[in-house]
């Protein structure tokens, strides 16, 4: 271990001698790394008070704000033409059972409190924005999913509302953490900066 040291601090030493360390780019992109950890080390465990976190939550209120929720039934039509859609959603709203009507798909037929999110992983985007548009209580549709088209029948919608620190404090901590790491960095740099004088030579 003692020769393998000496060996190492050799090699170090003369290849800092004849500059192998001024033109290698691992080296440069190394050491610069090493002084923006210098730079904002110390914002990597400082902790926020509450005073600090509310003001970033109320600036960006809806990027911490809970998808709206859906409970609604659903008919899939597979490859049907206008006229069967029309029927069939006339059938519906006649208050015939729905039940046992349509093609048969993987997907469930009714869902509770569905998020946004998940409605858009299982029936695609284009279907979970359409149904923020249509109306509670009725069938509606046809709407177009990634599968087909769909009649639909919302019951419940929740709607997302501005959140409680309480219930979002990791995110709201974690970009707060984040974005104090960029500015001491940015400030690091800065100081640095402003003792060199930089010229950029034209060709």
């Amino acid at each position: 271990m003692i020769r393998d040291y000496i060996k190492e601090e050799v090699y170090y030493r003369e290849a800092k001698r004849i500059g192998l360390d001024e033109d290698d780019f691992v080296i440069r992109r190394r050491l610069r790394s090493k002084m923006e950890y210098l730079a904002s080390a110390e914002a990597e465990s400082a902790q926020p008070d509450d005073a600090m976190l509310q003001v970033l939550l109320d600036k960006q209120p809806q990027k911490y704000a809970r998808d709206a929720t859906y409970s609604f039934d659903q008919i899939y039509l597979s490859n049907a033409s206008a006229a069967k859609s029309a029927a069939t959603l006339a059938a519906l709203r006649a208050g015939q059972n729905w039940h046992g009507m349509g093609d048969r798909i993987s997907l469930p037929t009714a869902l509770n409190g569905a998020s946004t999110s998940d409605i858009a992983r299982d029936f695609g985007d284009n279907f979970a924005s359409a149904l923020a548009a249509q109306k509670q209580g009725i069938w509606v549709g046809p709407i177009a999913s990634g599968f087909g088209t769909h009649l639909v029948r919302i019951r419940v919608v929740s709607l997302p509302v501005k959140p409680k620190l309480a219930d979002v404090r990791q995110e709201v901590s974690n970009d707060w953490r984040d974005a104090t790491i960029k500015d001491r960095e940015n400030r690091a740099y800065q100081a640095l900066l402003d003792g060199y004088t930089v010229r950029i030579a034209r060709p």
